[in-house]
């Protein structure tokens, strides 16, 4: 007997029927899918931010020009920056920083310093280099001690993240100290140490072990704000997905329930 006119072919009824709970038992294996990637974004920006550290691979001054009772000179110090954080970091300089002689307590402007732009890839590494033109008084060069150097920098640091292929910017402008010791006449420099401006920052000895440099420290404050967002954000699309696949679950798994029913006809006969 074949299918058609007032005959109706059981197959079809049965595909018909089992279209709806076949669909809905797919949309909630997507939308499990869904939880589980909004799950591990969220566990991957947690926490949202590691400080980036940084460690200096090369110093090099200039030649002194001696002009009365001041030397001028320059310097370049070559950085490698480490990024520990799984998103891109972007650093950029807000205009020309500052460069004082540290005496005691007083900071005397000598000069002014630039930082090359630098971007750090996620878990990986870039280099960022400082320029100093610097005027200091004469007596420095005989000093048997060496001078103290601070240097204020005004950084942006941007965030890179991305989620379900959306970028979103995190920015934050911040404000740095650094410090170190050196010998003028020689040439030789001490470690670096850096603090937000906020905060007292020290200068290493010169004959101290260099240690990476701890560089980019976010505010806690700003940071908190962020990671409170961002928990808003991950929370949200959790819940929201996990309801809908748990929802589409039960409706679905109800449909296959009818379906098997006996009080269920699949088939209509003439």
């Amino acid at each position: 007997m074949r299918c058609g006119g007032k005959i109706r072919c059981p197959l079809r009824g049965q595909a018909k029927g089992l279209a709806r709970p076949t669909a809905l038992l797919f949309f909630a294996a997507l939308t499990s899918g869904l939880t589980a990637y909004s799950a591990a974004m969220w566990s991957l920006y947690s926490p949202m931010y590691t400080s980036v550290h940084c460690r200096r691979t090369l110093s090099n001054w200039g030649p002194l020009d001696i002009n009365g009772t001041w030397v001028t000179t320059t310097a370049s110090f070559e950085r490698s920056c480490q990024n520990p954080n799984p998103y891109w970091v972007q650093v950029v300089q807000q205009g020309p920083g500052r460069v004082f002689l540290k005496e005691g307590s007083m900071l005397v402007p000598i000069g002014n310093t630039t930082l090359t732009d630098v971007s750090l890839p996620p878990n990986g590494e870039g280099r960022s280099d400082i320029h100093l033109e610097v005027m200091l008084p004469n007596e420095t060069l005989f000093e048997e001690r060496p001078v103290q150097i601070a240097i204020e920098f005004v950084l942006r640091s941007e965030a890179k993240l991305q989620f379900l292929g959306f970028p979103a910017t995190v920015v934050e402008d911040l404000d740095e100290t650094c410090g170190f010791e050196m010998m003028l006449a020689t040439g030789q420099t001490g470690p670096m140490a850096c603090a937000p401006a906020s905060e007292e920052f020290f200068v290493p000895r010169i004959d101290e072990e260099a240690d990476p440099q701890r560089a980019l420290r976010i505010s806690e404050e700003h940071m908190s704000a962020v990671a409170e967002r961002k928990n808003v954000f991950f929370g949200f699309f959790v819940v929201f997905w996990a309801c809908i696949a748990v929802a589409s679950l039960l409706a679905g798994m109800r449909g296959c329930r009818e379906w098997h029913s006996p009080t269920n006809p699949k088939m209509v006969l003439p």
